[in-house]
């Protein structure tokens, strides 16, 4: 299309608008993006696309919303059917980034300075004349999307500056949207020909985030930390690994991806690094416990492992129940969902009489780790629900929190910022996603502090204050810590011992 074209076309659709109410939106929010979508508040859609329009395909494009934050543009949108949004879709974002069409790819009556491909993981940005720029990757668009499961509606981030190319570009202070599905031919767009979608950016300031202290808010909390250490990473970036240790003092760990080192020898590695001991250690496959409290009972779950922790009548009243998982990755669906399955069915057999092993009522139930959750939701239900999906393998459905209810998920965020991601490769086309979970039984603990440690995102005074360098997160392993503080069924202040001010409050086992 030449430039008179281009022109004489944006004239005409732009008198066919006339007679279209303009869809703008505004509205500056502080948006974590996780796949909960509760920050988005009563924030009412931008557009409403008709439903049945979607030419025989499973996506049917719904209700679409805009924010933003001082540094973000923010979408939500609803697909129609349950689909994944990296993987097997056609669905492709375009963003007119001056609110121009005669600027960008011309397209549906917007020229698009950016169009992003969801399945393929990738996208391109365009020149003034509608040539290609550049391709992007997630990361030149600082792309951030949740959730990481099968869903119906999706949000995403993209910043705002600063995006580079040949040709680099900002978004404006009003930017066009276009959602298409384009298989072969486009099945659904929204908004409909003849309609324009715009977001107009709210300056009203977004407060950032409070900084989450590394801190327990009381020494009298019990400190769990899972970490996927990429291929027996706390032995091959020891330097990391120690100062990662030191700074969040846990006091019971869940490690993944130790393949070559036996319990013994990570038992040590975490004695040397966090003295005093004893510390105790077992293992199962990759999947690690390292506890400061003796293992009474320990439990293989396919390449899982469970473990009763002796706390009652030192920090507690209570034991606590752990269990460090590692399920299958990728798109191992029918694996993924058979390890979940007997994970849940392990915790209906520990709050049941007369059952292999049988916990006390109400026993703190910890499940942490890698579980790899980029697949069906289902999986994600099955683990704070019981809802079992092979009943005849591992028997029927059973709530898994000691009150019949499902078990509770902080979605603990990074400390720093509003990201709550737990896994990030920079040179994979994958976008940073939440894979990494503790979850427990809320009726029987009290939660503390919480986080997600990204070290290049933390302030250089808090890094210095910690003990942390900015790379050392990134540098470890391509997965992030992650912790919990829970506070036990308390005992009584005599059967409590309580190291002093100089041992960093760290409790005797």
């Amino acid at each position: 299309m030449t430039a008179r074209d281009r022109s004489l076309t944006a004239l005409c659709l732009a008198a066919l608008l006339l007679s279209v109410s303009p869809f703008a939106g505004a509205q500056a929010l502080p948006i974590l993006i996780e796949g909960d979508l509760s920050d988005w508040g009563s924030l009412a859609p931008i557009h409403t696309d008709p439903s049945g329009d979607d030419g025989g395909s499973a996506v049917d494009f719904g209700r679409l919303w805009a924010a933003n934050d001082d540094d973000h543009l923010f979408l939500r949108f609803e697909v129609g059917g349950e689909i994944e949004l990296q993987e097997s879709n056609d669905i492709a974002l375009h963003i007119d980034a001056d609110n121009s069409a005669l600027t960008g790819l011309f397209v549906d009556g917007i020229g698009a300075e950016i169009r992003w491909r969801f399945g393929a993981r990738a996208g391109s940005s365009y020149r003034a004349n509608g040539t290609v720029a550049s391709s992007l990757s997630w990361i030149d668009i600082e792309q951030i999307q949740g959730p990481t499961t099968t869903s119906t509606e999706f949000e995403l981030s993209i910043i705002r500056d600063g995006i580079p190319g040949d040709s680099p570009f900002s978004l404006g202070s009003t930017v066009a949207i276009l959602l298409r599905n384009e298989p072969s031919g486009v099945l659904d767009r929204l908004p409909d020909v003849g309609t324009v979608v715009t977001h107009t950016f709210d300056a009203t300031p977004v407060p950032p985030p409070t900084p989450i202290p590394l801190a327990r808010q009381s020494p009298d909390h019990v400190r769990v930390m899972t970490h996927n250490t990429l291929s027996d990473g706390l032995f091959n970036h020891t330097a990391e690994f120690t100062r990662i240790l030191q700074a969040i003092e846990p006091d019971v760990i869940c490690f993944q991806e130790i393949y070559s080192h036996t319990a013994t020898e990570v038992r040590d590695e975490v004695t040397s690094i966090l003295p005093p001991g004893p510390w105790y250690a077992v293992d199962n496959a990759d999947c690690h416990i390292v506890s400061r409290w003796p293992i009474l009972t320990t439990r293989n779950l396919d390449g899982n492992i469970g473990a009763l922790i002796d706390i009652a009548g030192t920090l507690s009243d209570a034991d606590l129940y752990v269990v460090s998982a590692h399920t299958p990755c990728c798109s191992s669906e029918t694996g993924r969902q058979a390890e979940i399955d007997n994970i849940m069915a392990w915790v209906r057999d520990l709050q049941t009489p007369g059952g292999v092993e049988t916990l006390a009522d109400d026993t703190p139930i910890v499940i942490t780790g890698d579980m790899n959750l980029v697949g069906y939701a289902q999986q994600l239900t099955t683990l704070l629900t019981g809802d079992i999906v092979d009943e005849g393998t591992f028997g029927p459905d059973h709530p898994p929190d000691w009150d019949g209810t499902a078990l509770g998920d902080p979605v603990p965020r990074h400390t720093h910022t509003r990201s709550a991601y737990t896994w990030r490769s920079d040179g994979s086309s994958y976008a940073p996603g939440r894979l990494d979970f503790i979850v427990f039984t809320d009726s029987a603990v009290t939660l503390g502090n919480h986080f997600t440690l990204w070290t290049p995102d933390m302030a250089p005074a808090d890094l210095s204050a910690a003990g942390l360098q900015a790379n050392d997160t990134s540098t470890a392993a391509d997965h992030l810590p992650v912790v919990a503080d829970f506070l036990l069924p308390v005992a009584t202040p005599a059967e409590l011992t309580i190291f002093t001010a100089e041992d960093s409050l760290r409790r005797t086992p």
